[in-house]
This record gives structure tokens, C-alpha cells and sequence, in this order.
């Protein structure tokens, strides 16, 4: 009998147990994409509101730590929840929601439970949800314990919906050493989002992932919800949790935007391509959507190309990248418009930063509540000398700060605070290419000991060793 394709007996709820008569299903590469740290399921729904939408669940927390042991009994949950678990009549998949065509949309608990999974507790001498939560026998085969409330609490399900991701992973890949815990911003100190992953640290990523913000993400594997994200938060040392790990989460850039027409034209017509993109198939295809949706959906793709809508009740419509109209009367239902990609915006010239000040200075926010651009542009995993380098680019007056896990920020329009910097941060400011008249960017040595030196040193042997104040530096800078 072929492993890949052999027949297993599901004796009980989703594992062996006791006489009970077999229900046999194919398996097809059993446990491949079930492991103790990650058993995704996911279902794209067919109908109703939520049509076209994908939801992902992770069951690693969902069963008991004895069973990863036992490969057959893995395989045996994974075949029962697809064959008796189902969500509007689809069947679920042991997989995850496909990344290239859906985005996060939110999450929200749901039953992990049905009746038709459940009549199996049976076996087990009790009558969901009657069963207590009871010890597993490995060494038969027998999982009575995933009868019992405490794998069978709502479960947490992340719904995507169809769309172009704007960024791979906006959270770090790899969560720190114990002993540090994220704290909120003091200057906008907002709560953080809670949830409960049964101590899954790929399932907390996913969810800080959701978030679509900068900020810290919060794994405990002491804590009630033991997953949290902090927006706008940073990581701190914590010798009093141990059992406590952060990752730094980035704020996403905006995905880019096409232009497309106003409206679609007559029907008969069709999009094509002759020059699909490198490493792309060329077009992307959604249903269930209206005509206003069908042409935001486009735009989103951020390119020029070419989108087509049906208007017979199935709201097909397919974007071609690089495409063109052509007609087809053999689709009367079908029209197109054109789209085009927006332009790059110019690059800007660098900045002139000062070095990172020591250990014990940080940066501050645009004091102005209505200045653009007070989210910190960041990045991750970069030395001191990139995180410097990528502030010049910027090309902006603000302040540049670089902290020991590696975590870099340009605050446009910030300005260098010393006040309960968080520790091993340090910050230097940048002034932008406009603001350099009258200010002496050639004082030696003390450009690079933490500060600059006001316009009232030009000429000056001994420079002025105090940073510009705000007022200062726009008595300075060219209109």
C-alpha cells in the first residue's frame, strides 16, 4: 500500500479510540502541514456576505502536547475536522490562506466544534458537551481529552479578503530572548489588542501581522492572553518576566494606487496581455463583486493594465497587468477600463544628520498634532551605520534613532529628546537639504559629540555646543 496515499482508520473523535467501528478516508501526504507549531485550516466562503473571503484557524493549541508523538493519531485529526467540520458547506483545508491573493481583514471567535465531529465523544463514554477534561493514554492511542472543554473553547479565526498583500511580513521574523515586554508609547499611550493562542508564537505573529501598524508584538507563555500588540509600543528589558518575548512590527507603506477610468465601457469586450509581468501570471481573477468594487479592486493592484467586469450576477472581474482591450462578442456581459500606474515620486535629496548621540538620548514626536508624517518611518535588523544612511535619504528635517535590537525610526519634523529615553536608544537630528543657510555643518568635531551647532557659530573657532531649537532652526532655514 502506497504511503502517500494510504487508507487510515479514524477511531473516535479525531483520534484511536477503544473497538469502536472505523470510518476510513484517503490521506494524501499525511502531516504535512500539521506540526506542534503550526496545524493551519482555512475555507474560502461561497455565499453571503463573507463571499470570496478566506478564514484561517490554527489547531496546534488545540490539541494535547502527547499527540505530536503519535504521527498516525495527527494525521487521524487532521482527516476528521476536513471530513466533519464545515463552514457554509465548504469543507475546510489543512493549509493557510494564499498570501499572494488575500490580505488581513480582522479576526473573531467562532465554535471549533460541530455536532457531526462531536457524536464521536461517544467513544469515549460521554455525550458532548457533558465530557470533563480527562488524561490521554498515549501509549493506546487514546485522546479522550480532546472531548473536554479545554480544547473545544471558541477558537480564534483570522478572516482575509481578496486583495494584493501590501508588504510580505510586517512584524520581525523571530521573537527576542525572554525577559523583555513591550510598554505602551507615553506620549500616545493607546491599550494594546489582546488574544489567546495557547502559547503559539506563529499564530501571535500572524495576529500583531493583522494590526497593519507599527508597534510591539507580546508573546507570554505565562499570561491568560498570552498575545498581545502594542500600537506605537517599543520592547524594554523585564527580568521580572522571564517567560515574556517581544518583536518589533513596522508601520506597512501605503499600498501603491493605479488610476483607472471613470467608468467601464460597453459590453463585448475583453482584456489580454501579451507581457505579463516578471515571475507573474499576468492577471488576477475575484467574483461576487460589484462594478464600483470591481475597479477599486484594479486600482489597488497598483499598475498599468487592464481590468474587465461581468455584469451577469457573478461579478467576475480580472485584472490583466500590461493588458489592452480587445473585442468579444461572444461575452455581450463583459467591459473594461484602463488603468495606470502612478508615476514614482521624485527621490529627494539627502539630509545632513548629526552621529547618534550616547545611549541615553531618544526621539520625540512633531510637537505639531496636525504636522503629516508623524508616524515614524522604520526599519528592522539595520546597524547604526545603515539606520543612519536610510535618515540622510529621507531627505527631511527630524530625527534619527537607532536602538541595540536594531530597530531604526526617522521622526519627520522630531527633534532629540534625553527626558526617560527607553534604554540602549540613542538619537542624532537631521536637517533637511533647505535648512542649511547659515548653519555650519563644518565645526569639526562637535558635529559628531551629539549635537549641532546654531547658526550663531558660523565663523565662530569655538563652536556653540547646544542643539538648535525649533525656533532657531526656522530662523534659519530657506523659505
Amino acid at each position: 500500500m502506497n504511503s502517500a496515499t494510504r487508507l487510515v482508520t479514524l477511531l473516535g473523535c479525531v483520534a484511536s479510540f477503544g473497538n469502536a467501528l472505523p470510518v476510513t478516508v484517503a490521506i494524501s501526504n499525511p502531516n504535512a502541514f500539521c506540526t506542534q507549531k503550526a496545524c493551519p485550516f482555512s475555507y474560502v466562503a461561497r455565499t453571503g456576505a463573507n463571499a470570496n473571503q478566506c478564514g484561517e484557524v490554527d489547531a496546534a493549541s488545540r490539541m494535547p502536547t502527547s499527540i505530536w508523538n503519535d504521527q498516525r493519531a495527527v494525521t487521524e485529526y487532521v482527516e476528521a475536522t476536513i471530513k466533519y467540520y464545515t463552514v457554509g458547506g465548504v469543507q475546510l483545508e489543512n493549509k493557510v490562506c494564499d498570501r499572494k491573493a488575500f490580505v488581513p481583514l480582522k479576526t473573531q471567535l467562532t465554535s471549533w466544534t460541530t455536532p457531526e465531529l462531536m457524536r464521536m465523544c461517544d467513544l469515549c463514554g460521554c455525550t458532548y458537551p457533558a465530557c470533563p477534561d480527562v488524561p490521554d493514554d498515549p501509549s493506546q492511542n487514546v485522546y479522550c481529552s480532546l472531548c473536554g472543554p479545554k480544547y473545544n473553547t471558541p477558537v480564534i479565526v483570522t478572516i482575509f479578503r481578496p486583495g494584493k498583500p501590501q508588504t510580505s511580513n510586517e512584524c520581525g521574523t523571530t521573537f527576542s530572548a525572554g525577559g523583555n515586554t513591550c510598554v505602551r508609547n507615553p506620549g500616545n499611550p493607546i491599550n494594546p489588542v489582546a488574544w489567546t493562542t495557547g502559547q503559539n508564537h506563529a499564530a501571535c505573529q500572524t495576529y500583531c501581522d493583522t494590526q497593519e501598524r507599527g508597534g510591539c508584538c507580546e508573546a507570554s507563555l505565562s499570561k491568560a492572553f498570552d498575545c498581545k500588540f502594542y500600537p506605537e509600543g517599543t520592547s524594554v528589558p523585564n527580568a521580572t518576566m522571564p517567560r515574556s518575548m517581544t518583536l518589533p512590527c513596522i508601520q506597512p507603506p501605503p499600498p501603491p494606487v493605479a488610476t483607472c477610468g471613470k467608468y467601464f465601457g460597453p459590453g463585448g469586450n475583453d482584456c489580454v496581455t501579451d507581457v505579463p509581468p516578471p515571475g507573474g501570471e499576468g492577471y488576477i481573477t475575484w467574483t461576487g463583486l460589484t462594478a464600483a468594487q470591481a475597479k477599486v479592486n484594479c486600482a489597488a493592484e497598483g499598475k498599468t493594465g487592464c481590468c474587465s467586469f461581468r455584469s451577469d450576477g457573478s461579478g467576475r472581474t480580472t485584472f490583466y497587468a500590461n493588458g489592452y482591450n480587445v473585442p468579444n462578442y461572444r461575452y455581450p456581459n463583459d467591459a473594461t477600463l484602463q488603468c495606470t500606474e502612478a508615476p514614482p515620486p521624485p527621490p529627494r535629496p539627502p539630509a545632513n544628520c548629526q552621529a547618534f548621540g550616547g545611549a541615553a538620548t531618544a526621539c520625540s514626536r512633531n510637537p505639531d498634532p496636525t504636522a503629516p508624517d508623524r508616524e515614524p518611518t522604520q526599519w528592522l535588523y539595520v546597524e547604526p551605520e545603515v539606520c543612519f544612511a536610510e535618515c540622510e535619504k529621507e531627505g527631511q528635517t527630524g530625527c534619527c534613532q537607532h536602538q541595540a535590537t536594531g530597530v531604526c525610526a526617522f521622526f519627520a519634523g522630531g527633534q532629540v529628546n534625553s527626558v526617560n529615553p527607553p534604554p540602549s536608544t540613542s538619537a542624532g537630528l537631521c536637517l533637511g537639504p533647505s535648512c542649511t543657510t547659515g548653519l555650519d555643518f563644518a565645526c569639526g568635531a562637535a558635529k559628531r559629540e551629539g549635537v549641532f551647532q546654531c547658526g550663531q557659530c558660523v565663523g565662530k573657532a569655538q563652536a556653540q555646543l547646544t542643539q538648535c531649537s525649533e525656533a532657531q532652526e526656522e530662523a534659519y532655514c530657506v523659505a
